[in-house]
């Protein structure tokens, strides 16, 4: 029994104990689970606030990209130049932060650098071009690649690109512009040589009307013509108007004596009054004690006169004019030659025609110059299609204001033969002529004249018969300055290398400019021999359209009446 409760005893201590040890054990397990609590919590507590950390740090990163960004917006923007380098700062900003607000908005900025840039290389091209455009008005072609090439304003960087390319094509164009330029230069100095030769010729003519008039109408688009040609006008116009100049003067200087011509008598008059209105100028002469009035004008006043009493009234230039005019008009060529206007654009120009005509009581007459062609052979020496026969002009004498070398008169004839796919000997030619006519004159037009055109066929039976293929007279009427021109078809069938022979082959063209009168001013043609009958051909009418073709002897040019050339009945039948 004690035995037993020993036993029981024992169990109760050790479960005891157990107890406490097992409790002992939940407190150590619950202890160490509080302590993982708190340091879980800590760790949580530490992580957000290194998050908190880490987004502010970000969130400065993004404001500092952002401000940087829009610094060199603001930048490219202002001084319209470095746009990529903008876009490249919005663009990483998008990269780095995507699907985020300053994502969007660096997108947003994009587009709008985007075009921005666009409207600055517009603009810049723009003014690169209106500025290549007033050089290339110049001629300057060099300065336009150097303009490009050497860019370095706004969106210089951003245009560079596109410049090149512009450059290379004009540095590809230069030979052509070049020689475009040398072309519009060389006609340029022509023209001014004939503008300012008319201009000698009226002034040598004593007709400062005329030249005052081709100066108005034939303006210098040089600037560096401009002054002179502006200089030249004052002149002629101070030289023009001494007469109104000299009433005016005259009006105050009632008592003076002048001299005057009367009769080409010099006479010394006392002016007592000049009438505004009508530029009669009244004075007396006092022979014994006689006192004679008269009336004059200012053509009794000799030039010498005039430019005493008006002295410093007038430039020297114009003076040297007006009495230049004085001694060409009574052929003193010698004392025109001292009286030559210095420091004129015409000045060279008058001395050295002054100069030829110093001795000289007549110009020499025009050179004619004509030479003979060789007889056309079909087979060998026909022009293939499309090459034109040589021109021959022969020069005569113009009456009238207009000069001889004023008028142009030029003519060729493009010619071309064909076989009959039936009958191989026979051809079939085909002639075109062309014609035109210049007035190269500044100022005189060229009026009732008339082109005469003439295409000679020549009769392959008879050497010496021929016929007009055509013949047609053009009304010429042409302006100064003016040209005129056109052409005449016609064909003309034959066989001249068989038993059969029959029809004309072409010969010869004549063009002839002649004037109111009949008479031949100018000529065109590709036989000379041509203008010995040339007057004989005027005359002739012309029949080709009849039963019985006109015909003439090439080398007298008198009339022949021939049965009309045509294909034989027997040679259609074969």
């Amino acid at each position: 029994m004690k035995k037993n409760v020993f036993m029981l005893a024992v169990v109760l201590i050790m479960g005891l104990a157990l107890a406490g040890l097992y409790s002992l054990h939940n407190k150590k397990v619950e202890e160490k689970r509080k302590i993982e609590r708190i340091e879980a919590e800590d760790k949580k507590e530490a992580a957000k606030a290194l998050a908190a950390i880490e987004e502010e740090r970000m969130g400065l990163q993004k404001k500092q990209a952002w401000a940087l960004a829009l610094e060199f917006k603001n930048s490219a923007v202002s001084k319209n130049q470095n746009y990529d380098e903008a876009i490249k700062k919005f663009e990483e900003i998008a990269g780095q932060y995507p699907d985020s607000e300053f994502s969007k908005k660096a997108e947003s900025e994009i587009q709008n650098l985007n075009s921005a840039k666009n409207a600055g290389i517009k603009k810049v091209l723009d003014e690169l071009k209106h500025k290549a455009d007033e050089l290339m008005d110049k001629k300057e072609y060099p300065k336009i690649a150097e303009l490009y090439s050497n860019y370095e304003g706004p969106c210089s960087a951003e245009t560079a690109d596109e410049r090149e390319k512009i450059k290379e094509n004009l540095l590809s164009q230069m030979p052509n512009l070049v020689k475009e330029q040398e072309e519009q230069n060389a006609e340029k100095g022509k023209l001014k040589e004939e503008l300012l030769d008319s201009i000698t010729a009226k002034i040598l003519a004593a007709d400062l009307p005329g030249t005052i008039e081709l100066l108005e109408k034939n303006p210098p688009e040089d600037e560096e013509l401009k002054e002179g040609f502006d200089k030249l006008r004052r002149c002629v116009d101070e030289a023009a108007g001494i007469d109104a100049k000299l009433l005016e003067a005259l009006a105050d200087m009632q008592g003076t004596t002048i001299t005057v011509v009367i009769g080409n008598k010099p006479e010394t008059l006392k002016i007592t009054n000049v009438e505004d209105d009508t530029g009669a100028i009244s004075g007396e002469q006092t022979i014994g004690k006689v006192t004679v009035r008269k009336k004059i004008t200012t053509k009794n006043i000799p030039i010498p006169e005039k430019l005493r009493l008006l002295n410093e009234q007038i430039s020297e230039e114009a003076k040297d004019l007006c009495l230049l005019m004085q001694a060409v008009k009574g052929k003193k060529w010698k004392d025109a030659e001292q009286y030559v206007p210095q420091q004129l654009i015409i000045s060279k120009l008058l001395s050295s025609k002054i100069t030829a005509m110093t001795g000289k009581s007549k110009t020499l007459p025009e050179t004619v110059q004509t030479n003979e062609d060789t007889e056309d052979d079909e087979e060998k020496t026909e022009p293939a299609e499309g090459m034109a026969e040589d021109k021959k002009e022969k020069t005569e004498a113009v009456p009238g204001a207009i000069k001889l070398s004023d008028i142009i008169l030029d003519a060729k004839v493009f010619k071309k033969s064909k076989r009959d796919e039936g009958y191989l000997d026979d051809r079939t030619q085909s002639i075109k002529l062309s014609y035109s006519l210049e007035n190269k004159s500044f100022d005189a037009p060229l009026k009732n004249y008339t082109i005469n055109v003439f295409v000679i066929g020549k009769d392959v039976r008879a050497a010496d018969n021929c016929t007009f293929l055509l013949k047609e007279n053009i009304a010429a009427n042409l302006e100064p300055r003016k040209k005129m021109s056109g052409e005449k078809k016609v064909q003309t069938e034959y066989d001249k290398d068989n038993s059969f022979r029959y029809g004309f082959q072409y010969y010869a063209y004549l063009v002839l400019l002649s004037d109111g009168d009949g008479k031949i001013i100018k000529s065109a043609t590709s036989k000379s021999s041509l203008l010995k009958i040339a007057d004989k051909l005027l005359k002739l009418e012309d029949n080709a359209g009849g039963d019985v073709r006109l015909q003439f002897d090439i080398k007298t040019g008198e009339k022949i009446q021939a049965p009309i050339s045509v294909r034989p009945i027997m040679r259609i039948m074969r």
